[in-house]
């Protein structure tokens, strides 16, 4: 699916902008096309960048990794990166009531509504096991 979605990258541009020009003309293009998909674009590079930089790491990581909540607000929740690193195969990676994450909050609802199943994350003990200093060398099952 990754291969696919990667050799058709330029259709999912066209069809992005496209319809968006089709429902709401030169300004559906501008505000439903290019300037979501430039923020879209900016805010997911932003994880890389700005979460290897700035904020807090609660959890000791071979990476660089911090936890920054104007990202998480802006990425819908992608912001929580040492969360993300420190538990690689989590769903989400808001763990707490303070940590903002809307795709997170979707999960569990899309969970709740039986539209998801299997999904991952990381047990209390585990996530409090870390949080006391243990350097993640493998990710643990989740």
């Amino acid at each position: 699916m990754i291969v696919f979605v990667d050799r058709t990258a330029y259709l999912w541009f066209v069809i992005g902008v496209a319809v968006p020009f089709l429902v709401g003309g030169w300004d559906g293009l501008l505000w439903g096309g290019l300037v979501r998909l430039t923020l879209g674009t900016h805010f997911a590079f932003a994880v890389n960048s700005i979460c290897h930089r700035f904020g807090s790491q609660p959890f000791r990581t071979k990476a660089d990794s911090r936890n920054n909540l104007w990202v998480a607000l802006l990425s819908f929740g992608e912001g929580w990166h040492n969360n993300h690193h420190a538990f690689p195969s989590a769903a989400y990676h808001g763990l707490t009531s303070r940590q903002p994450d809307l795709s997170g909050a979707l999960i569990r609802a899309l969970v709740r509504l039986g539209l998801a199943w299997n999904v991952k994350e990381p047990s209390p003990p585990l996530v409090e096991r870390r949080r006391r200093g243990a350097l993640t060398a493998a990710p643990e099952a989740v």
